[in-house]
C-alpha cells in the first residue's frame, strides 16, 4: 500500500511524523507547512491519499525551511527563510516568534525541539555553517556547539539528551546536550560519501 501527500506547489525540503505516527508535517521550500492524517496500513495493495489536516503559512513574503513537532505534539515549529522561527497551535494561531539572531542566525535549514530538566521548550537548529544553536523558547537563553566541520544535518535522540551531527568532512559526531555545557560523546569515522552522479 502507498499514500500520497497531495497540496505542495514546490518541492518538498522538509518532513517530520508526530510522536504517535498518525500524523506527517512537511513543508515546501519557500511554501507552507502542512499537516497531513497518516491513515493506518493494511494488507491491501491500492492507493490512498492523506487529508491535509491544517496548513500552516509563514509571514508575509517569507516561506519554511523546516519544521518541527513540539514535544507533546501540540504546538508546531517552523524554521523560516530569514532566519526567524514561528510556532503555532495545532489549529494555525501563532502563539509566539523568534526573529533570530542578527548576523549569526541564517535560514533554519535543521530544527528540533526538546525540553529541559525544567520542562520548558529548547529548540535546537544550525544557526550557522558549523554551529548549533540550543535556545530556550521561553527564556532566550542561549547555548552554542561549535563544531570542526560544516553541519550536514542532524537528528535528536528521543530522550532529547542526545544530538547526532552529520558533518561534510564524514564524520559524525554524537553529542550529550542535557548538560549545561554540551559535550561530545564519540566521534564516528569511516563512512564514505558516494557519488553517484
Amino acid at each position: 500500500m502507498t499514500t500520497k501527500l497531495v497540496g505542495h506547489t514546490k518541492p518538498v525540503s522538509y518532513i517530520t511524523w508526530r510522536h504517535d505516527d498518525v500524523e506527517l508535517l512537511s513543508c515546501g521550500v519557500g511554501e507552507t507547512v502542512k499537516r497531513w492524517n497518516i491513515p493506518p496500513t493494511g494488507g491491501d495493495d491500492h492507493h490512498l491519499i492523506s487529508s491535509c489536516l491544517h496548513t500552516y503559512e509563514g509571514k508575509e513574503n517569507l516561506g519554511t525551511v523546516s519544521c518541527a513537532w513540539g514535544p507533546h505534539g501540540e504546538t508546531i515549529f517552523a524554521g523560516l527563510n530569514d532566519g526567524s522561527i514561528v510556532m503555532w497551535s495545532l489549529q494555525g494561531e501563532e502563539l509566539r516568534s523568534w526573529d533570530g539572531i542578527l548576523g549569526i542566525t541564517r535560514i533554519i535549514a535543521d530544527l528540533a525541539v526538546t525540553l529541559d530538566d525544567g520542562g520548558r521548550e529548547v529548540v535546537v537548529t544550525a544557526c550557522e555553517r558549523n554551529t548549533i544553536l540550543l535556545f530556550k523558547w521561553g527564556t532566550e537563553s542561549k547555548r552554542f556547539i561549535y563544531e570542526d566541520g560544516d553541519i550536514v544535518s542532524f537528528t535528536l535522540s528521543g530522550d532529547g539528551n542526545f544530538l547526532l551531527v552529520s558533518l561534510s568532512n564524514e564524520e559524525i559526531h554524537l553529542w550529550n546536550i542535557g548538560f549545561e555545557d554540551p559535550e561530545i560523546v564519540t566521534v564516528y569515522k569511516g563512512h564514505n560519501v558516494l557519488n553517484t552522479l
